[in-house]
């Protein structure tokens, strides 16, 4: 089954960030040398099987630098999604 998740509010991006800092909201970035290049588009497909869930993240970024560039890719997640992860 395929169904469209509703878009978060900005008060629920803001309780997904560590403290709700609105400054590091964020869904992705990807940063090079010359700046943060802007997200374009993402897509999302999960599945869920009993207690397991496979989901593939897509994202598209838009490089305006006019060269090819060296990116990193940085992926935030909520401490504790991170505290969980960990064990």
């Amino acid at each position: 089954m395929n169904a469209p998740l509703p878009l978060l509010t900005e008060a629920e991006v803001r309780s997904i960030v560590d403290g709700g800092d609105p400054d590091r909201a964020s869904f992705g970035e990807l940063r090079c040398s010359h700046g943060l290049l802007p997200l374009a588009a993402v897509d999302v497909k999960a599945r869920i099987l009993g207690a397991f869930a496979h989901t593939t993240l897509t994202q598209s970024f838009v490089n305006n630098a006019g060269t090819a560039v060296e990116a990193t890719y940085i992926f935030p997640l909520p401490i504790a999604r991170r505290r969980q992860s960990s064990r």
